[in-house]
């Protein structure tokens, strides 16, 4: 007499397919959660970076004194 379990059989007990699905979607989570992390990390330093930026008074577009002056490199207050 046969067992009622299907030891040749190719079907898959369902639960073995729900569990299957719930490794899957807490994989993809696990991976989601890891993507976020690193973007939150960027968005920090970035953060910082431009913090830094704004407390040091730096402005990129202030003039300076050209270069073979005796000054030169120092920033103006005007250009002259």
């Amino acid at each position: 007499m046969r067992s009622s379990s299907s030891e040749g059989s190719k079907e898959r007990d369902p639960s073995d397919t729900i569990s299957q699905a719930r490794i899957q979607h807490l994989l993809r989570g696990a991976n989601s959660a890891a993507a976020l992390r690193h973007q939150f990390a960027l968005l920090d330093a970035e953060a910082a970076h431009r913090l830094t930026l704004y407390r040091s008074h730096f402005n990129p577009d202030q003039p300076r004194v050209p270069a073979g002056h005796p000054d030169g490199g120092q920033w103006m207050n005007a250009v002259t």
